[in-house]
């Protein structure tokens, strides 16, 4: 029987399952790709917006809308909030999309990881992305994610594990492994490991495939290839003789096997120990998967897991990738749609040339500097605020504190993150970039569960602390005021700065009334900024 099929399709036979969906499909080639009708010019202040929001985590200040007077004035500021301590956080969260962990032990069916408390769920899903945010955060190269000799660890992983504590509380801090695991930055994470595991059957290709996913951006499961296989019951018991012999599958295993064999050291799915068990890497286990095929990255050989992180570092194949899920995640759609279908624009070339260059010196400010000053990512179509994005963002507007639990509801509760159009990390592996019903109900929890405690929060603080009564006095019901309260509110809530007497603020002061007014004015306060947390320039930025 002779085929055309997507390797995927056949991937249960190959020994090549995947415990997740892939989170990627195939793009068109930008030959391919259609010629895209040009986006309306983009504002000064809604570029700043975009970049505040995407880079701090947070939306603009009035003072900073006000500087935003023209396109240099507002790229000069955007340039400015790579420098945000939140920077390496946000970046942390787009990477999430690649590595697919965050949220994976909340909501796998493998072993009882679900049953974790809260807090141990969550810091062992983000371990791997910690290091991110670190390397992000104290300007190293990129590079370091595949050649650090330290990993992440807090107290709630450390007692679990039962490792040494760094004492830091909840606050994450560098440390040597346990063990003698050979140390290639999160290739040698047990987190991550955790996610992308393996069984007794596949030896360790999926977790290879999960690799060359992961940082080449090359998913063998997407591949097409031309199969010719007798698919009786019989030949599927000769599997793995295939493998190794028939040429249809020799092209990708040839790759995929030697790279298999660096992570004998990590236990799989079969394993039935504790816990802190499967957190120790087996050094034994390594010396013996290594016995099965010549351990190699592609063709070349390499003694262990800490020489390959030092052979992905080097490889253009890791620079290109990480660049192109920077982008992707910035520009808020595939690359070749972000471009569309045309040349990359100078800056995001000028990212690869570095990278291929010279790969140390590729910067995570630096690439996220060039690309938010790329037409790309200023004429890109609107995006809409990521489920994790709500609890800096809202907690800023509101005074309230961005770690209570009816904010981190929305980037850790799996139910509001997919009404967000966010991950789960298990069964969902692709966002829902365009707003739908979901999107608006989580907006209307949003604005309902905060929108009256943030209001009497903040009148119960001496004036000098207010966050939200900057022009009144709380409650106020006089009409000029309330204008000019609800002008600032517009500013700061939707990033669009109006005059007290405008359009906008006529319907606002028109619902401030409707609903209650001077007669009541808390019903009237919180409605209107329930009215402008539910806005559509609230969500679409």
């Amino acid at each position: 029987m002779q085929a055309v099929l997507p390797l995927a399709f056949l991937a249960g036979s190959l020994s090549l399952t995947a415990c997740n969906p892939s989170p990627r499909t195939p793009v068109e080639s930008p030959g391919d790709t259609a010629e895209h009708e040009p986006l309306p010019p983009i504002s000064p202040t809604a570029w700043v917006a975009r970049a505040s929001i995407d880079l701090r985590g947070r939306r603009p200040t009035l003072s900073e809308l006000d500087q935003a007077t023209d396109m240099e004035a507002a790229r000069a500021m955007v340039v400015q909030f790579a420098d945000d301590d939140e920077l390496g956080t946000r970046m942390a969260w787009l990477y999430d999309d690649q590595l697919l962990t965050a949220h994976y032990f909340l909501n796998t069916d493998v072993r009882d990881w679900s049953a974790l408390d809260q807090d141990t769920t969550q810091a062992v899903g983000w371990a791997p992305l910690e290091l991110m945010r670190y390397i992000v955060d104290e300007d190293l190269a990129l590079t370091s994610l595949v050649t650090a000799t330290e990993l992440p660890r807090n107290d709630s992983v450390a007692h679990y594990f039962e490792l040494e504590p760094p004492g830091t509380g909840t606050d994450w801090a560098m440390m040597p492994p346990p063990d003698a695991r050979p140390m290639a930055g999160i290739l040698s994470s047990s987190e991550l490991w955790f996610v992308h595991d393996a069984d007794g059957l596949n030896y360790n290709r999926h977790r290879a495939n999960a690799l060359a996913r992961m940082f080449l951006c090359d998913d063998m499961l997407l591949r097409d290839v031309t199969f010719a296989l007798d698919l009786s019951i019989d030949s599927l018991e000769n599997l793995e003789n295939a493998v190794a012999t028939e040429p249809q599958c020799t092209t990708c295993h040839a790759a995929l096997d030697p790279l298999a064999a660096f992570f004998g050291g990590f236990p799989d799915r079969s394993v039935e120990v504790s816990h802190p068990g499967l957190y120790r890497y087996s050094t034994w286990g390594e010396t013996w998967t290594s016995g099965w095929t010549t351990p190699s990255w592609f063709g070349r050989p390499a003694k262990d897991l800490e020489e390959v992180g030092h052979l992905v570092a080097a490889d253009p194949r890791f620079s290109r990738c990480i660049i192109r899920v920077f982008s992707e995640g910035l520009f808020a759609s595939p690359l070749e749609q972000a471009l569309g279908g045309k040349m990359a624009s100078s800056t995001w070339l000028d990212a690869q040339t570095l990278a291929q260059g010279a790969p140390e010196n590729l910067i995570g400010r630096e690439l996220v500097r060039s690309l938010v000053v790329d037409p790309a990512y200023i004429q890109g179509k609107e995006r809409v605020l990521r489920p994790e994005s709500y609890p800096e963002v809202l907690g800023d507007l509101l005074g309230l504190d961005p770690q209570s639990s009816d904010l981190q509801a929305m980037a850790w509760s799996t139910e509001h993150r997919l009404l967000g159009g966010g991950l789960d990390d298990f069964t969902i592996n692709e966002r829902n970039p365009s707003p739908g019903v979901g999107h608006i109900t989580l907006q209307g929890w949003a604005a309902r569960a905060n929108t009256r405690s943030a209001l009497q929060n903040d009148s119960a603080r001496p004036k000098t602390s207010q966050v939200l009564w900057t022009v009144t006095e709380p409650w106020a019901t006089d009409d000029a005021l309330v204008r000019k309260q609800l002008a600032v509110w517009h500013g700061r809530f939707l990033s669009e700065l109006v005059d007290a007497d405008s359009e906008e603020i006529d319907r606002l002061l028109g619902l401030w009334h409707a609903v209650g007014g001077a007669e009541d004015p808390e019903i009237a306060w919180a409605t209107v900024v329930e009215a402008l947390i539910r806005h559509p320039r609230f969500l679409l930025y």
